[in-house]
């Protein structure tokens, strides 16, 4: 009996031994990854630098403007922009004959003269007139 107490005792020992040096190496490692800078760690935001692409460019010196992240711009914007960036001191020709963007209209296309749920120029279909969001009168009435 007395030699199991030892042997358990010795395993023991031996056990908290390797858990220290597991620890240890753990704590190593975290330290070179916190030197390394963690994946998956938010860091610093990234600021959004403005860059004129080169087709941008191309149709801003055509029409006087260009359609630059979803918004109509012309070149006064554009230098605005690049104003602080590496491309602030790039050159915009001006166009010879500036075309102005014309908002456009939806029912000015051609071979459409009317849209569902309409069966004819400001007619609505009978089977779905009076529903919510249906406004006008049906074909036929007046």
């Amino acid at each position: 009996m007395a030699e199991a107490i030892k042997d358990v005792a010795a395993e023991r020992d031996a056990l908290a031994a390797d858990r220290d040096r597991l620890q240890q190496e753990n704590e190593r490692l975290r330290a070179q990854l916190d030197a390394a800078g963690r994946p998956g760690q938010p860091g610093a935001p990234v600021q959004h630098v403005f860059q004129l692409s080169q087709g941008d460019l191309t149709e801003l010196e055509r029409n006087g403007w260009a359609n630059i992240d979803g918004r109509v711009m012309t070149i006064a914007d554009v230098r605005a922009r690049l104003a602080g960036t590496p491309q602030s001191g790039l050159k915009i020709t001006e166009p010879k004959n500036p075309q102005v963007p014309k908002p456009a209209d939806p029912t000015n296309i051609r071979g459409f003269d009317y849209v569902y749920p309409s069966v004819s120029r400001g007619e609505i279909d009978p089977a779905i007139a009076g529903t919510p969001g249906i406004n006008g009168p049906a074909a036929g009435e007046k």
